[in-house]
């Protein structure tokens, strides 16, 4: 999934990744979800500025490495794993079943 659950709310996006929940086998298929993960602290001017674009014309947020744990975990799923890399503004998230 790449760059769909930060165009909605918590509420939309919970509900995306639980249509999800049918086709997954535990300990075998990952849910890859490659979007913006502002980090908790200290976060980037270019990432906190996309997160105001995005509130003002769409109602959406840019989530912190803490807002997407929350999302993930009340969708009954879980976080094995979040990668970033300091030249790219975008993260991969690895979600399983837990």
């Amino acid at each position: 999934m790449h760059n769909i659950i930060h165009d909605w709310s918590d509420d939309k996006s919970r509900h995306i990744l639980r249509q999800l929940l049918p086709a997954l086998e535990k300990g075998y298929s990952k849910i890859l979800i490659n979007d913006y993960v502002v980090p908790d602290k200290g976060a980037p001017y270019p990432l906190t500025s996309l997160d105001w674009e995005l509130m003002s014309c769409l109602g959406a947020t840019e989530r912190t490495e803490s807002q997407w744990r929350s999302l993930i975990e009340s969708a009954d799923l879980k976080v094995t794993g979040i990668w970033s890399h300091p030249q790219f503004d975008q993260s991969l998230i690895e979600v399983e079943l837990p």
